[in-house]
């Protein structure tokens, strides 16, 4: 009885593809997280400057940061195709709770512990939720069907802009 071994190359070009695919997706999701920390952020000190209490801010905080998120990642950076669907918001919400719990919890620590400026304990906070956020998103928001279907791949430019234009 004879035995194949697989051969290793043909293996390797399914890898590279996944590697650049998630390379391209983490490179899009600091792109799209840029825009979203900025506009989260000015929810935020805008909440401080008008006399709100941290913990109220960092609440607006996030409400603006998912809908800017789940609006921006899903189709630029994880190639979802479609209207958005609520039960993906749903998760997306699910599971920032207990990032957003962390969140909160750092950033009353730094405050009243550390004594930390308000703006700047988020700001520090906020490398712990960059992180966060990208596993989460990636592996259980725009994660593919249970059917076995491979994960949706992000468009480029041209197919995005082409899509614009026949639509």
């Amino acid at each position: 009885m004879e035995t194949t071994t697989p051969v290793p190359e043909l293996a390797e070009p399914d890898a590279k593809r996944d590697g650049l695919i998630l390379a391209r997706q983490f490179v899009r999701f600091n792109l799209v997280g840029v825009l979203n920390t900025a506009a989260a952020y000015a929810a935020y000190s805008l909440l401080l400057i008008i006399g709100s209490h941290r913990l109220l801010a960092l609440v607006f905080h996030y409400l603006c940061g998912m809908g800017v998120s789940y609006a921006l990642n899903g189709r630029f950076t994880f190639g979802a195709q479609g209207r958005p669907k609520a039960g993906g918001f749903l998760r997306l919400v699910l599971l920032y709770l207990p990032i957003f719990g962390i969140n909160a919890v750092l950033l009353s620590a730094l405050v009243e512990t550390f004594r930390v400026g308000e703006y700047a304990a988020q700001a520090a906070s906020l490398l712990f939720v960059g992180v966060s956020t990208f596993a989460v998103q990636r592996r259980f928001v725009f994660r593919p069907s249970r059917r076995g279907e491979e994960p949706p791949k992000p468009e480029s430019g041209a197919q995005s802009r082409n899509r614009s234009l026949t639509a």
